[in-house]
């Protein structure tokens, strides 16, 4: 998962980088969504704190022995105004993470453009490949062969079974 931070401080950088991979980030929506996540944390914060004064507002007219049936209902509205705003903030948070997850790592400066290993340089190579009378399985392949995985993951990858 990329940086935060890096996104929201270097956007168009992160964009370049990720478009010599092939991948379009959509800017105006990240932007979108930052700003809707900022205005939503701001509110939150404000009616947290104006929560946080009333209560020591009820606390002192509590102490004072005075009425406080009004003041406990204009804190019990500016909860239920804190509760709405915590849920909408969730919101945005949530589909903000799900498109920083959605992105693809980086490119390093050394690493050729392009979408896939096919694009990659072989730049050296060590000893002499192996040539076998049979074609090779993968481990997933040799696995399932053996009767070790039993299924797999949501990310795709095989998961192993008990080796007892």
């Amino acid at each position: 998962m990329l940086d935060t931070r890096l996104l929201r401080t270097d956007l168009d950088a992160i964009a370049r980088n990720l478009a010599r991979r092939g991948f379009v980030l959509d800017v105006e929506r990240f932007r979108a969504l930052e700003e809707r996540r900022k205005a939503a944390q701001v509110a939150a914060d404000e009616t947290r704190s104006g929560r946080n004064a009333h209560a020591k507002k009820v606390g002192m007219a509590k102490g004072k022995g005075e009425d406080i049936t009004a003041l406990v209902e204009e804190g019990n509205a500016l909860a239920r105004k804190l509760e709405g705003l915590d849920k909408e903030l969730v919101a945005v948070q949530a589909e903000f993470d799900e498109l920083v997850l959605g992105l693809p790592n980086m490119l390093h400066d050394s690493v050729p453009d392009g979408r896939d290993e096919n694009s990659n340089v072989e730049l050296r190579r060590w000893g002499t490949p192996r040539e076998f009378d049979f074609t090779p399985l993968d481990h997933v392949a040799l696995g399932e062969k053996m009767g070790r995985w039993i299924s797999r993951s949501p990310a795709g990858f095989p998961a192993r079974a008990s080796w007892c």
